[in-house]
Order: structure tokens, then C-alpha cells, then sequence
């Protein structure tokens, strides 16, 4: 049996091995046409400069009468040179035909008709349109079209763009070989009559050679017509191609379709309306064809945006050039906004490379096409950047896997047309509505969520596995012999429960739907029927299954299997699921498993299949090997109690899994008390009354009524715990016990895990042992986990003690319940027991003991070949660090002696306390941190400043503080691992510590008067401030606190000159305090008022940094201020783009971006001359990006996620730019209401100052951003 778990794996393995035999064709001559750019330009860019636009000489053309075009061009059945339709003539088709051969194509510059009912077969290897071709044929479709363009030849072409498109590709444009071009035009095309259905379900079959179908097809599909059948089993070979030979009425609006030869019967909505095959229509009357032998014609619309395309009715056949980017049957080329634009009801068939592509296009319908014996990627989305395309009753028929694959250009990516799908989506921020994947050799849905190519650049804060699903409704999936739909290989990963409902999975080989990496799906409404395995959930967690019915085989396929000869068809399963869920930087999740509410699994018994299974705890283990996907059952009912299954995850160390039944209907399905379905192990079954559980040995599982498990999990770092082990006691009965080892994480060195499963209607004590002798581990990080149903027992349940009740120490909870009693948490911090075990030199040097201060023993850090000034010595924690001390809101003092040593001459040494400049830097401490979800961070702690002066010759008092962060987007929960080393300082440098000490800082315990580095005092939790103005600096792009920067300068009217050596902060001044969390996407900030004023920090008296961020080179320091003391200078570095400059960083509250409220934005603003350092000018109301003045960018996405950038001027023409002082900037937003380019409230919100000169600083103050209506 194949392991569910590996299949997708296997599948892109396979595929991937066998297209190593593959041709993938590269650069080649233009004589063997494999041009191999996506771009109509001789570059390897993938976008024009511009686009292109419709031709203005074609604005009345509507109005014009048409000509004729023998009038035009003559009778001649060929023509050697390439026929023009002027711009601004319309011509209406009339050659005598019936073959029209055009060497040299046609360029429709004008207006080309051909009118409804007349019939013309043209050869050419070129259809270019740059203004509008119009095609119409409305009889009923009988095989025999009116209209054919055969696509021949093996030459390139190529041509030059007119009017106001000319220059677009810097000379010609080239566009491939054998092509339908549209650039700047229009193509209106309709090939069927209306109202004709492209595809329906069989309702009967009669005899061997009859179908039955609704009545909507008659005098549309009449004889003549071919058909294809869909696949009614599990092979996704199983199609049926007929020719109708006449239509006949049956009585109860249907019609009965004869056809030329017998057929397989296919199932039938009389036989299962959840599962009948569909039939569909594939002739048109409009054809475009690849000549015969020829590698394919290809029909693009290239770089044309807000031109209303219509593609409907037309018949597209050995379209798609293999290998060839670009070349595809249907290709929407970066057109951007096409709304309005349809690609409806045509056939594409025998397609060699793909079928629709939508590439840098957004809000076209793909409706009602049927796509029959494609390669590669079928209907797709191309680099990820698409959105609000909608996709509806499509269906496509037999995808199979590409032979060439198209290489990767740089510009494209690795494409995986080897795993083809039917529908390949890379931006789930798209509508599919009611298609039909009917027969696929790998994928029928794939969501690969990802920007491609060289678009990924441009988009690198646009994230598609976050982004919102817009519509996923009513699609059917069969006959795939791979995965029905995927999230693999990456997964998907929105913040909130995205909603799958009313889909249909039948008859696939494989697996019908595989949630892999992913998170927050919901599924509702859904139905799986006869697939060898319907619901695969690996590495996935908060997945929602509701109102479904799972079944295992049904009547129906019993007959399919009959009829089509499948003896060794494999045992159905369910829904499987692992136990463990190893999310890179998530060491305890905060999501639950799989919930599954009014789930019904039927035909699952062993009468079925003997191998039958309904719930499958798969043997996946990854990460901590222990359970975490925490999962609960509302309404959940199986037919027969041997379809559940834990064998295979028990088989591979899944001992402790268990699941909730909250209504306790699992194996009755008659509602009861809550119950568990659980592991039939030691670990579940030790404290569970056994009177209430029924266990199946066969299948390794046991469930208990009445019965409520809670977890608890006990984090221990690794190197403290190899032999510790967690002994559980019913607190009732102290012999009554179970002592368990604790789990390694596969892929981290993480703390050790030990996890704690009991059940309700008791109460617990743990204790850790250390090879039997009971210890408190110091470090030890708690999570209780969420309640599953009320009676599970409570957090006061289950209580780990230092010592085990009964011993002749008193029984205590942990020995750190209160801040007060987390005190000094560095042990030894006087050294008097020497370094060695508490510290280590960190791989760069070593340690020794020394006089200390004022003591007998200091240590002594011998610097060895030290070249890094990140390394230095590291503590050690030996007797283990609390966690629980180290709590969102706490601040910490961090305190020792400091004495630096010359390596050459053992003597004292110096260094700059008021520098952050290599090489002069005094000694500071690094702390490398994570978080509850493993996010690392590094904070640097200062603790002198620039009113310090270092003794060389004796001990320096450092003295440092740092706040624990709220959560916010860069950080998450307590703290879950620290390093602490002390480091930076010169190189040549020895090191001289003690009395080195980490306190909390609790309420006024702040000595003002003890450190010049010291603050006022501050009670705990702080939500805003820092007791302190002693530097702490991070690494993590999320502030926890910017430096503290502070200027000697005194309140000034304006000033009138900033030096010419690009001022840099003086930080002497005793700030009043620093953020004590990441401001991103804070609520509010300071003493700010609710939404009034947005801006933390707006007059800069906290300083810049960690309020607004640079580019390119660019700093932010402070300097005297307009009116006040500090203001922020910016500093250009190497600027070279306009739309660069400094970026608020502070947060915006988006709950205040009300759609419709307006925004009044202020600031004073200096320009500063780089290379004089004297007061630079700009012109007011210039355009001119060399003279412009600075304004404010925003860059913001809306509640889909779409990209908007709004520039907003803050000046009048009347006003001049004072040059030597700061100039008022007033500027007026108002948040867009719902409309064509916008939806919903703002979900991204960034804020820069852009626009301003190069070669120029900027001096800003003052900055507000304030509501006015």
C-alpha cells in the first residue's frame, strides 16, 4: 500500500526524474523558431516600458462603413507580402474563398469583419491586430466550421508598432512563430449560438450508443458535432471522443444525443447525481489551428490593459509551442486591469504547452472552456501577482504531463509542467466557481502560492501563502490519478479560516485532497466519494471539516469497477492525519488540529474492503514525536468500529494522540457526554478509568466515555535534561504514578518536551527527576494547553512541584510564582566560586579567576585571537534560568564591574563610552534571543553613555536595562530560549568581570542617583515606557527599543544651518523614556489619544530610530529640532532612486483607517546640501523630479490584498522654499471608499518622505498624520 503521506512527494520525484530525459529547449537560430523570450521585444525582459493602447486613427471606426476586401486587396487566393488593413478603414470579409493563403500574414490596423455565415479557410503564419478583428457564426454547431485560420510556417515574425504605440519594444516586436498577436486591439469573437451549454451531465444512457442530456442543447449541438466523454472511473484515461449522428426528443425536457459508435457506459445522474460524467462539447465554428506537423500556433494578447477582449465560441487545436515561454493557446501577456473582458466557451484540444494563461492580468472571466488532451499546466496563473481573475464552469479533460519542459530564463522560474495540473494556482486571491477537473495524470487543483521570476523583486513585501482565498465554490474533481487538489510543496498559510465549501471529490486514484504546510481552511458542505484516500492532513493544523460526507466505496463504484475490469482496486480511506506538527520557528502552537462538526464516513466496513479505514492516525512523525494537533469531533459518526485506525502512527512511536468527541457520537452516533478517542497506550491509559473505555486491540485504539483529557507540555533545555524524566501522581493516591521521558525535537535543538496527558475527575502533582533524585528545573517553560471540553481538568489540576508532596520539604508549587521572586537570576554573579562552569569564552580564547573588585575572585577573559567583536565571554546558565521570571512587560537591570586590559603591555585600557563605533566601543551585553515562536532576535544592551568617563586603570560600573516585548508582529509570547554574552569591545582587548548581576526591576527599586545611566522609577508591567535611557538595540527589524537619542542642543526658533560633517546624535541628554514594544501595527503609542493622532513619537523626542528606517545606505540620527530639541536628520547615503527616503516604522493602528475618514498630514521639513552641509532648496509645485519638493508616499493593500500608492503634495504654488529654515508641509488624505481599484479597509499601511532632490539630506520635525472628518 503507498504511503498517503509521501505520494505528492513521490509523484514531483517521479515526474521530475522522468523529464531528465526530456528535450528542455534553450536559445536556438530563428530559422528552428524557438525564440525564447516571453517578451515581443528583442530583450530578456519579461515588460514593456509601456503598454500598448488603441490607435487614435481608429476612433470612429465604429461609425464607418466597411469596405469590401476584394475591393481592397483583389481576388488572389495568395498573397507573398503581408496584407495591412489601414488604420481607420474598416473591411468586411468577401473573398470568393474557400482557401485564402497569406505567406506574410495580416496586419489589421483598422477593422477586419467577417460577417455571421460566411465561410473562409485561411493559411497564413501571422494574425496581428492592432486595431479590431471581428468574427460571428451563430448556426448550430455540426462539425463544419465557417471560419478557419490555419497558423503555418516556421520563420519568426515581427512588426513595427504605429501611431501612439510606436517605439514600444525600442525597434520591432518580434512575435513568435505561427501567431495570433494582439497588441493595442481588439478581438470580438463568437463562434456559437447563444445560449449554447459547453459541457452538462449525462442523465441516461440508451443502448450502447445513445445518451440523454437536457434539452438546453437542442438545435445547438446537432449531427456532426464531436463530443468527449468524461472519465467514470478512476483513471484519468477513461475519455470517450463521439460524433453525434443525430438528436431526437425524449419527453421531460431531454434530448437524446445518437452517436456514430458504442460507448463504455459511463455513470449517469440518474445512477449518482453526486458523481455522473460529464459531456462536453468540442466542435466549434470558429477554428484556429497549428498546421499539421508543425510544433503549434500560439494567441496572446500582449501588454493591452482596459480593452474589452472577447474570446467565445472559437475552437483552438494543436495550439501551444512545447518548451517555448510564452507560447500558449490562450495567453493574457501583462496586461494589468482587463475588466470586462471574457475568455468564454471555447475548446481548446490537443493543446502541446497549456491551455489559458493569465499572466500579470487581473479581473478577466474564464468561463464555461473546455480543454481536452492538454500538456502541461491547463487554466493557470502565472507569476502570482494576479488577482480578482475569475474562473467559472470550466472544465477541463484529460491533463497530462508535458514533454518538454520550458526552461528557466531568469525571467520565468522553475516551471513544473512535469506534475501538470489542471488548475495551477500561485494567488489564491482569485474566484473559482463551478469547474471540473474530469481526468488529470498528476494535479487537478494545484495551489503552488508564489511570485515568480523576475516579478518576485518587485513584490518582495507581497506574500500570496498569506493571502485570502476570494472564492472556492462548487468545483468537482475526478478521474485524477494524482492529488484532486494540493498545497504542496509550500503550503498555505492564511491568518484567518479561509472557506472551501460545497465541492465534490469522486473516483480519484490517489488522493482527493491533501492539506500539506497549511493552516485555517475551512471546509464545508464538501463531498468525497470512492477515492483511495479522500482527506490527507500532514504538517497542517486548524483544519475545519463541516457538514461532509466521507464514503469509503459506494454502490455506484462497486459497478464501475465491474464494468471497467479493475480486479485489485485499493481499500478506501477517510481522513488521516499525523500527530505532530513541525512548523519551522512554532515549538508550541497556538492552533488546533483537525475539527471535524457533522462529518458522516460511510462504506468503510470490512465487508467493503479489508483494509477499509475511515480515521487513520498516519505514521508521519516529525519535529517532537509527541502529540500537538489537538483535535475534536462535534457530530461525528462512522458505520462500524473497526474503521478506525491508530495502528500505523502508534507503529512509528505516536504513543500519547488522542482526540475529543465533544458529543460523545462517534461509534453510536447517539449524543452523549464527552468522550476520547485516544492511543491504547500507558501513557493515555494510566490514569483513565477503565470501567468506561472500550479498547480495539486490532487497531490500536481505545475510546472512553465520560472522559476529558488535558495537556500540559514542560519545556526543559536540552543540555539540562538528558537524564531527566517527569514523574505524574494522582495528588489522591501518591503511589498511584507514571514517570515519562521527554522528546528531542528532530530538527532544532529546542528545549526538551515532556508532555502531560490526564483525564478529568482528578487532580495531579509532577515532579522532575534527575536520575531518580527529584529536582526543580529553573527553566522550565509551562503551556498549559486549551481546554477541548469543560470537564477537562483545570490549570490548578495539574501542578508541578519543586519537591514531591510527603518529603520533609514542604510541598510547593514552582519557587518563582511572583517577580519579587525571581531576583538576581545570574548564578555566582561574584564570581566567588570561580567561572568555570558558569562561564565559557565561547569558542575565542579562555577564562581564568583574578582579584575582583573589591573581593578575592573576579574572571579574567583572555581575548586569544579574537577577531569578531560579536564574540566574548557567554554565561552558562548552570543552575538554569526561570523562565517564568521572563515575562512580557518586565524590565531588567543588568549590572556588573568592568575592567579592560592591553594584551601587549598588561595594562589598563580605555575605551569611548559615548561611541558605537568599532574598535572604541566599551563592552556591552548581547542577549540572542526567541521567542514562544522561535523567532531568534538579538539585543544589544549599553550601559554607559557618553557622561561616563572609563577609568583605565580600575573597575567601571555598567549598568544596562532591558524591557521584555508585547507581542506584536515581530515578536510572540515570553521568552523561550536567551544567550547571554558580553562583547563589542576592541580587539587587543582582555576583559576583567564581576559582580555581574540580571534583577528585575520591580516598582521603585531604580536608584536615580546610583548611575549616570540611571532613570525614575517605574512600577511594573511598564505599557509604554523603559526606566531607563540606557541603550538597547535589536537586530530583529522589530524595535524593542530604539537607542535612546538625546541632544545638548536647547530649544531654538529654526535653525539655520546643519553642519557640513552630517550631524550625528549627542546622546547626553536623559531621555523620559523608550518604547517598550515593536510600535508595527501597535494600537496606540505613548500618550497618544485613541485615533486622533496616528504618529508615535511625532515631535522625534524619543529620538528617530526605531521609529522610521532607511534604504540603501541611508541613516537617521538626531539634531536640534523646529522649536523643540530633537528632530530627525536623514541621511541620503548613495539615494538613487526617487521614491526612497525615510519610512515611518512607528505603527499605525489600521482599526483607525476608517474608509471615508480624511487624514491631515504635517510636518517642517529642511533640505540640506550633502556636500556643503549648508540649506538646500527645491522648487514648490515642480514635477521635475530634480527640483521637487519632498511629499509623502503611501504604500498601502486594500482587504484583497491589492497593491495602492498614493503620493500627496503638502504645498500650494503660492509658497516659496525657504532654504536655511524649516518649511510647513500640510498635505490631505482620505481613506478610499469601495470601488473599482479598491476594497474593504486598509489591511498594509507604510508612509515614507520621497521625492526630494539627490545629492540632498533631509531635516523633519513635527510630523503628525491627524483625523479631520
Amino acid at each position: 500500500m503507498y504511503s498517503p503521506i509521501l505520494l505528492g512527494s513521490v509523484f514531483l520525484f517521479l515526474n521530475a526524474v522522468e523529464c531528465k530525459g526530456n528535450f528542455i529547449r534553450g536559445n536556438s537560430s530563428a530559422s528552428s523558431q524557438a525564440f525564447d523570450s516571453e517578451e515581443a521585444v528583442p530583450s530578456s525582459s519579461r515588460r514593456l516600458a509601456r503598454g500598448f493602447v488603441p490607435l487614435s486613427c481608429n476612433a470612429n471606426i465604429d461609425n464607418s462603413k466597411c469596405s469590401s476586401f476584394i475591393d481592397t486587396f483583389g481576388t488572389n487566393s495568395v498573397h507573398a507580402s503581408r496584407l495591412v488593413v489601414p488604420c481607420g478603414t474598416c473591411v468586411s470579409m468577401d473573398h470568393p474563398g474557400p482557401l485564402l493563403t497569406l505567406n506574410d500574414g495580416i496586419d489589421i490596423q483598422g477593422k477586419l469583419v467577417f460577417p455571421d455565415g460566411y465561410r473562409l479557410t485561411v493559411n497564413t503564419n501571422l494574425v496581428l491586430v492592432q486595431g479590431e478583428l471581428e468574427m460571428k457564426s451563430s448556426k448550430a454547431v455540426d462539425g463544419i466550421p465557417d471560419v478557419t485560420f490555419v497558423l503555418q510556417g516556421s520563420s519568426i515574425s515581427s512588426f513595427e508598432p504605429i501611431d501612439s504605440n510606436t517605439g514600444n519594444c525600442g525597434g520591432s516586436c518580434d512575435t513568435g512563430a505561427r501567431s495570433i498577436t494582439v497588441a493595442g486591439g481588439k478581438v470580438n469573437l463568437n463562434g456559437l449560438p447563444a445560449n449554447t451549454p459547453t459541457w452538462l451531465h449525462i442523465y441516461d444512457v440508451i443502448g450502447s450508443s445513445a445518451i440523454v442530456v437536457s434539452n438546453s442543447v437542442r438545435d445547438k449541438w446537432v449531427a456532426g458535432a464531436t463530443i468527449v466523454i468524461t472519465s467514470e472511473h478512476q483513471g484519468f484515461f477513461g475519455d470517450q471522443v463521439r460524433t453525434i449522428s443525430s438528436v431526437s426528443d425524449v419527453g421531460s425536457g431531454r434530448v437524446r444525443l445518437n452517436l456514430d459508435k458504442a460507448i463504455n457506459r459511463p455513470v449517469t445522474l440518474l445512477d449518482s447525481p453526486d458523481s455522473a460524467t460529464e459531456v462536453a462539447l468540442l466542435s466549434r465554428n470558429i477554428v484556429f489551428q497549428g498546421a499539421s506537423g508543425s510544433d503549434g500556433g500560439h494567441f496572446w494578447i500582449m501588454h493591452t490593459p482596459s480593452v474589452n477582449q472577447r474570446i467565445e465560441g472559437v475552437e483552438i487545436v494543436n495550439f501551444g509551442q512545447e518548451g517555448l515561454l510564452g507560447r500558449y493557446p490562450v495567453h493574457f501577456h501583462m496586461c494589468g486591469d482587463v475588466s470586462g473582458s471574457v475568455v468564454a466557451k471555447n475548446t481548446i484540444r490537443n493543446s502541446n504547452q497549456r491551455c489559458v494563461v493569465v499572466h500579470g492580468t487581473d479581473n478577466l472571466l474564464v468561463q464555461e472552456n473546455v480543454a481536452y488532451s492538454t500538456k502541461g499546466h491547463c487554466y493557470m496563473l502565472e507569476d502570482g501577482i494576479e488577482t480578482g481573475n475569475e474562473f467559472v464552469r470550466n472544465i477541463g479533460i484529460l491533463t497530462v504531463k508535458a514533454d518538454v519542459i520550458i526552461p528557466n530564463m531568469g525571467s520565468n522560474g522553475v516551471e513544473t509542467d512535469m506534475s501538470a495540473s489542471t488548475f495551477w494556482i500561485t494567488n489564491a486571491d482569485n474566484s473559482f466557481v463551478g469547474n471540473v477537473v474530469a481526468g488529470s495524470q498528476v494535479f487537478g487543483f494545484w495551489f503552488e502560492l508564489q511570485v515568480r521570476g523576475s516579478l518576485a523583486n518587485e513584490h518582495q513585501d507581497f506574500d500570496p501563502m498569506t493571502v485570502p482565498t476570494r472564492k472556492f465554490e462548487g468545483n468537482v474533481v475526478h478521474s485524477v490519478f494524482g492529488v484532486g487538489l494540493t498545497y504542496y510543496l509550500h503550503g498555505y498559510i492564511p491568518k484567518t479560516l479561509q472557506y472551501f465549501e460545497n465541492n465534490k471529490f469522486f473516483r480519484n486514484r490517489h488522493i482527493a485532497l491533501r492539506i500539506h504546510r497549511t493552516r485555517n481552511i475551512f471546509l464545508k458542505g464538501n463531498t468525497f466519494s470512492d477515492n483511495a484516500f479522500a482527506i490527507v492532513v500532514d504538517r497542517a493544523e486548524e483544519i475545519h471539516v463541516a457538514d461532509t460526507t466521507i464514503v469509503g466505496h459506494s454502490d455506484v463504484f462497486a459497478e464501475v469497477v465491474k464494468r471497467n475490469r479493475f480486479a485489485n482496486m485499493r481499500c478506501p480511506q477517510g481522513i488521516g492525519f499525523q500527530s505532530t506538527n513541525p512548523w519551522v520557528r512554532k515549538m508550541d502552537s497556538e492552533l488546533n488540529g483537525v475539527i471535524l462538526d457533522q462529518v458522516a464516513f460511510s462504506g468503510f466496513s470490512k465487508s467493503v474492503c479489508s483494509d477499509a479505514t475511515a480515521i487513520d492516525l498516519t505514521s508521519r512523525l516529525d519535529g517532537y514525536k509527541s502529540f500537538e494537533m489537538f483535535s475534536r469531533y462535534t457530530g461525528v459518526t462512522v458505520a462500524d468500529t473497526d474503521v478506525i485506525n491508530f495502528c500505523s502512527g502508534k507503529s512509528a512511536g505516536a504513543d500519547d494522540v488522542y482526540v475529543t468527541d465533544s458529543t460523545g457520537t462517534l461509534l453510536d452516533g447517539t449524543d452523549n457526554t464527552p468522550s476520547t478517542l485516544m492511543v491504547n497506550s500507558p501513557e493515555m491509559m494510566h490514569f483513565v478509568e477503565p470501567s468506561v473505555c472500550t479498547e480495539n486491540k486490532d487497531r490500536c485504539y481505545t475510546y472512553c466515555s465520560d472522559t476529558c483529557i488535558r495537556t500540559v507540555h514542560y519545556y526543559v533545555p536540552e543540555s539540562q535534561s538528558q537524564d531527566y524524566t517527569l514523574k505524574v501522581c494522582d495528588r489522591g493516591n501518591t503511589s498511584d504514578c507514571i514517570e515519562l521521558s521527554g522528546h528531542v525535537h528532530s530538527s532544532h535543538r529546542w528545549p526538551r518536551r515532556f508532555a502531560v496527558h490526564v483525564p478529568s475527575g482528578r487532580q495531579y502533582d509532577a515532579v522532575f527527576l534527575n536520575k531518580g533524585v527529584p529536582v526543580y528545573p529553573t527553566n522550565v517553560d509551562i503551556e498549559f494547553q486549551e481546554k477541548l471540553c469543560p470537564t477537562a481538568p483545570n490549570d490548578e489540576d495539574i501542578v508541578l512541584l519543586e519537591k514531591a508532596r510527603g518529603t520533609t520539604f514542604p510541598p510547593t508549587s514552582s519557587p518563582t510564582t511572583s517577580l519579587e521572586a525571581c531576583g538576581n537570576l545570574i548564578a555566582n554573579s561574584d564570581f566567588e566560586r570561580g567561572y568555570d562552569g558558569y562561564w565559557d569564552a565561547a569558542g575565542e580564547g579562555s577564562l581564568s579567576n583574578v582579584a575582583g573588585y573589591n573581593s578575592p575572585t573576579a574572571m579574567y577573559y583572555d581575548s586569544g585571537n579574537r577577531n569578531r567583536y560579536w564574540t566574548g565571554p557567554a554565561h552558562k546558565w548552570r543552575d538554569g534560568l526561570d523562565f517564568q521570571c521572563l515575562t512580557q512587560g518586565t524590565t531588567w537591570k543588568f549590572s556588573a564591574r568592568m575592567k579592560l586590559v592591553d594584551k601587549e603591555t598588561g595594562k589598563g585600557a580605555s575605551c569611548n563610552t559615548g561611541s558605537t563605533a568599532e574598535g572604541e566601543m566599551c563592552p556591552r551585553v548581547t542577549l540572542v534571543l526567541r521567542d514562544k515562536s522561535w523567532t531568534l532576535h538579538t539585543v544589544y544592551v549599553r550601559g554607559f553613555n557618553n557622561g561616563d568617563n572609563w577609568d583605565a586603570d580600575g573597575f567601571n560600573a555598567f549598568e544596562g536595562y532591558w524591557t521584555i516585548p508585547s507581542n506584536d508582529p515581530g515578536w510572540q509570547g515570553n521568552v523561550a530560549n536567551i544567550r547571554l554574552s558580553i562583547t563589542d569591545f576592541a580587539f587587543g582587548m582582555n576583559l576583567i568581570v564581576d559582580d555581574f548581576g540580571m534583577e528585575v526591576v520591580l516598582g521603585s527599586d531604580v536608584d536615580t542617583g546610583k548611575s549616570p545611566t540611571s532613570s525614575p522609577s517605574l512600577a511594573l508591567p511598564s505599557p509604554t515606557r523603559s526606566p531607563t535611557s540606557s541603550p538597547t538595540e535589536t537586530k530583529t527589524g522589530t524595535p524593542t527599543h530604539g537607542p535612546t537619542q538625546t541632544s545638548t542642543h536647547s530649544p531654538t526658533s529654526r535653525p539655520t544651518k546643519v553642519p557640513t560633517d552630517r550631524p550625528t546624535p549627542s546622546p547626553t541628554k536623559l531621555a523620559t523614556g523608550l518604547p517598550t514594544e515593536s510600535p508595527v501595527m501597535s494600537p496606540s503609542v505613548g500618550d497618544l489619544d485613541s485615533c486622533s493622532e496616528v504618529i508615535a513619537n511625532s515631535d522625534f523626542e524619543l529620538g528617530s530610530k526605531g521609529y522610521w528606517s532607511t534604504h540603501n545606505g541611508a541613516s537617521v540620527s538626531d539634531v536640534e529640532g523646529f522649536t523643540s530639541s530633537t528632530a530627525m536628520y536623514y541621511n541620503s547615503g548613495n539615494r538613487k532612486r526617487y521614491w526612497q527616503g525615510p519610512e515611518y516604522k512607528g505603527g499605525v493602528d489600521l482599526n483607525c483607517l476608517e474608509q471615508g475618514t480624511t487624514w491631515k498630514i504635517t510636518a517642517k521639513l529642511q533640505l540640506v546640501d550633502v556636500s556643503t552641509g549648508e540649506g538646500s532648496s527645491c522648487v514648490v509645485g515642480s514635477n521635475n523630479a530634480k527640483e521637487r519638493c519632498p511629499r509623502v508616499r503611501l504604500v498601502l493593500r486594500d482587504g484583497t490584498w491589492t497593491l495602492r500608492q498614493e503620493r500627496i503634495d503638502g504645498y500650494t504654488d503660492a509658497e516659496s522654499w525657504d532654504t536655511n529654515g524649516m518649511n510647513s508641509y500640510t498635505g490631505y488624505w482620505t481613506v478610499p471608499a469601495d470601488g473599482p481599484n479598491w476594497n474593504g479597509k486598509v489591511r498594509n499601511f507604510r508612509l515614507s518622505l520621497v521625492d526630494f532632490p539627490f545629492d540632498t539630506d533631509l531635516v523633519v520635525d513635527d510630523f503628525k498624520m491627524t483625523r479631520v472628518s
